[in-house]
């Protein structure tokens, strides 16, 4: 059975895919980077 991607539900569910795998990978990109942006403000000052 072929996925049909002419139809606007395929590109919405393509979309929230997308938006929910890149907000993922940007929270752990994040999270992993916490201790070192709370280090360089520190060292700012």
């Amino acid at each position: 059975m072929a996925i049909n991607t002419e139809k606007n539900t395929y590109t919405l569910l393509f979309a929230i895919g997308l938006v929910v795998v890149v907000g993922t990978l940007l929270a752990a990109i994040d999270s992993s980077l916490k201790d070192k942006i709370r280090i360089n403000k520190i060292l700012e000052k």
